[in-house]
């Protein structure tokens, strides 16, 4: 947004200056990722044949929160007002694929 001159008034397009709110700059944000992330690996049946997947370790660093879902499921809150901070997270995933959100 461009602001009108004083002299010649709003030109086409542009906004007077009185026209625009004036705020600061806002710290409270939220981004959201959401994919499926493939895991390939062998087969890993438990002694009852099943499978019964291999742990997989997760890592998320962030300033302030963030928090990472695999299947709907948290698996690292990394939540509060913080400097930069890594956390970590482990769960048994099967092959095949998996939904992840990160917030």
């Amino acid at each position: 947004v461009r602001s009108g001159d004083a002299e010649n008034g709003p030109a086409a397009g542009r906004v007077p200056k009185d026209a625009i709110a004036v705020t600061g700059p806002v710290d409270n944000f939220l981004a959201r990722w959401t994919g499926q992330i493939y895991l390939g690996h062998d087969p890993n049946p438990g002694a009852n044949g099943l499978e019964q997947g291999r742990p997989v370790s997760f890592y998320l660093e962030s300033d302030d929160g963030s928090r990472l879902f695999i299947d709907g499921k948290q698996i690292i809150a990394n939540g509060g007002r913080h400097h930069m901070i890594e956390k970590s997270g482990e769960v048994e995933l099967t092959a095949g694929q998996h939904a992840i959100k990160v917030e």
